[in-house]
Order: C-alpha cells, then sequence, then structure tokens
C-alpha cells in the first residue's frame, strides 16, 4: 500500500515544481491503475497550465476559505456529532502507534490518513479501515463537490477508482453517511464499522 502515500502527496499545498511532482507521481500510479489515466490526465494538466501561486489560490479557495469541499474525514463522516471526536482520539493512537507524523493538521485529514494506511502493521485493520470509513468519505466528498470543473474533483475520482480496486472485494459493512440536517447516522445492519477486528474507531 505504499503508494497512498504518494497519493497523499497529490493533496498537499502546492509549491514550486509541485507540477513536476504530480507527473512523476501521476506516471508511477498509471503503470498500476491504467484506467485512471484519462481522469487523472485533467489533474495533471491543471498543474502544467498553472503558476504554483495560482495553484495555492486554488487549493485555498477549494478546501480552505470557501470549502468547497472538506478533507477531514471525521467530520465528512459525523459532522459536528460527537463521534468525530472519539473517532480523532481512536485515529490519533493509531497514527501515533504507527510513527505516521500529522504535522500541523488533524489526524483525520484525509493525506494524514492516505499516509497511515501503509505504516499499519496489521494489513487487515488497513484494509478495514479503508473499506468501511475512508471509502465512504471520499464518496461524500466527490458527492457534494459544488464546482463539477475543479480538477481537485477529478483528483478525488481518481483516489477513489484506486481505493475501490484495492478493497473493494472486502466482506465488511461501509458506514452509511446521514443527512447532515437530521444529524442521525444511520448504517447498513449488521457489524458496526466503528468495531475493528483488532481495534475500535
Amino acid at each position: 500500500m505504499k503508494h497512498y502515500t504518494i497519493l497523499a502527496d497529490l493533496f498537499q499545498y502546492p509549491y514550486e515544481g509541485f507540477d513536476k511532482t504530480v507527473y512523476k507521481i501521476s506516471t508511477e500510479l498509471k503503470k498500476k491503475y491504467s484506467e485512471t489515466e484519462s481522469v487523472l490526465e485533467v489533474f495533471v494538466d491543471f498543474t502544467k497550465k498553472t503558476s504554483y501561486t495560482e495553484m495555492q489560490e486554488h487549493f485555498m479557495r477549494t478546501f480552505e476559505i470557501k470549502a468547497l469541499c472538506n478533507l477531514d474525514v471525521g467530520f465528512v463522516l459525523f459532522g459536528e456529532d460527537y463521534k468525530r471526536g472519539k473517532f480523532l482520539v481512536k485515529i490519533q493512537q493509531e497514527h501515533k502507534k504507527a510513527g505516521n507524523d500529522c504535522g500541523t493538521e488533524l489526524g483525520d485529514y484525509l493525506p494524514n490518513m492516505l499516509k497511515l494506511l501503509p505504516k499499519i502493521e496489521d494489513e487487515k485493520f488497513a484494509g478495514e479501515l479503508a473499506y468501511t470509513l475512508m471509502i465512504p468519505a471520499v464518496k461524500q466528498m466527490i458527492m457534494i463537490f459544488l464546482d463539477l470543473k475543479n480538477p481537485y474533483l477529478k483528483l478525488l475520482h481518481t483516489l477513489l477508482m484506486i481505493m475501490e480496486k484495492d478493497f473493494g472485494n472486502l466482506d465488511y459493512n461501509q458506514i452509511i453517511i446521514a443527512d447532515k440536517k437530521t444529524k442521525e447516522f444511520y448504517r447498513k445492519p449488521g457489524r458496526n464499522p466503528e468495531k475493528f477486528k483488532k481495534r475500535t474507531i
């Protein structure tokens, strides 16, 4: 799952030379995930044609200032519900155990969680975390994305395609994200995705 580390790098705040990093990463990803080429190419073209300062402004408009999309997995799943707090505590324990530095962001920040996956020793737990919580969160990010022409939407689609190829055959129940208006979080009958085999998230 080492490719999740480089996938996380695609969601970095852009810097000078970011376009070269994106091109290099996209070349590596297309070797194993050729089906992502046409989707990912939109983001690659964007970085080629845009200065890094303009990319920085675009990143901020997308994820920070106007918040067209929130990259905090726990917030996307639970909103302001107390469950997000419980999730943050548990996921931070996993970061600490794996030696994954979250920098200035919270533990549920999508790039931090992507970097965590290959560092988790228990691969079954990593797969369950990815399938039951992260994939539904990425789907929700895509669904509520307001700007359909935004290249970061294509990047999220690329991530989803890769995660579903890697984990789509796992036999777990995915969390069902509630309507934020009702503040209720319904899940499929059966196994509670908040409770994993080895740990509780």
